[in-house]
């Protein structure tokens, strides 16, 4: 791969900070350098947040992209956004509905149009895990610490940050992403049976209480899960085991 020029905005967020980790990419703008990408892992990340901080929601997913690419508006836009846009049932590929109910999901929904029009990239992830650097405060690094917790059956995407990394070298090599793609790692599971495969495979022992779905303040929650095949008919994407155990093998 010839050297790239990369500007990566969010590299001390939980993804930001692998991918910075294995990309050569300026995290402050040079002045006069021509930068080839602009990668964006920035945005306040809870719909709950944003519901009670508008202004913050509206700067951080969507205008802080717009404000960027002012400055280095040559930089192809590699963004990333939520499945939490979908407001459909099921398996939702990229042409499922979507809602903007929410201003977290009104925004992101804003930055994918703008990243689009611009002829860039826009990657909906799902929940992600595998960065040994920075623990998170959401399901994988929450059940690792507990000693007893209560998980539901909804189902979700688990996204390893490796297989988001890959996808990245990907459109590195080839600039072939344009438009909006759902990113995750292969399958689908629930929280419980994803929780109970790291028991299981760790032998923690923790204590699981089990519900059908934990109380959420968005109405979209639990009614869906992300169809791969329009990213997976370019790029071969790994089982989301088989990154889970190699992120646990590297932790424990």
């Amino acid at each position: 791969m010839n050297q790239m020029n990369i500007f990566l905005l969010g590299s001390r967020g939980y993804l930001g900070s692998y991918l910075q980790k294995h990309l050569q990419a300026d995290t402050r703008i040079q002045e006069g350098k021509v930068y080839d990408y602009f990668i964006n892992c920035a945005g306040k990340p809870t719909l709950e947040y944003c519901e009670n901080h508008p202004e913050i929601s509206y700067v951080s997913n969507f205008d802080i992209i717009r404000q960027t690419h002012k400055q280095i508006p040559q930089a192809k836009i590699i963004s990333f956004s939520s499945y939490y846009v979908y407001d459909d049932r099921g398996l939702c590929s990229e042409d499922s509905n979507t809602t903007d109910k929410y201003l977290y999901t009104k925004h992101k929904l804003q930055a994918e149009k703008f990243v689009s029009e611009q002829g860039g990239v826009s990657f909906r992830i799902g929940k992600l895990f595998g960065n040994p650097a920075s623990m998170q405060t959401k399901l994988t690094d929450v059940f690792l610490k507990a000693d007893k917790i209560t998980l539901d059956k909804v189902l979700f995407n688990p996204t390893s940050v490796k297989q988001v990394l890959s996808v990245i070298e990907q459109e590195l090599k080839t600039a072939s992403f344009t438009g909006v793609y759902n990113l995750s790692n292969r399958g689908v599971t629930s929280h419980l049976n994803y929780c109970k495969y790291i028991d299981d495979y760790l032998q923690t022992k923790t204590e699981i209480s089990i519900i059908e779905r934990v109380p959420k303040g968005f109405h979209n929650y639990g009614r869906f899960v992300m169809n791969v095949e329009k990213l997976e008919n370019i790029f071969p994407l790994t089982p989301w085991q088989e990154d889970l155990r190699e992120y646990l093998e590297c932790i424990v």
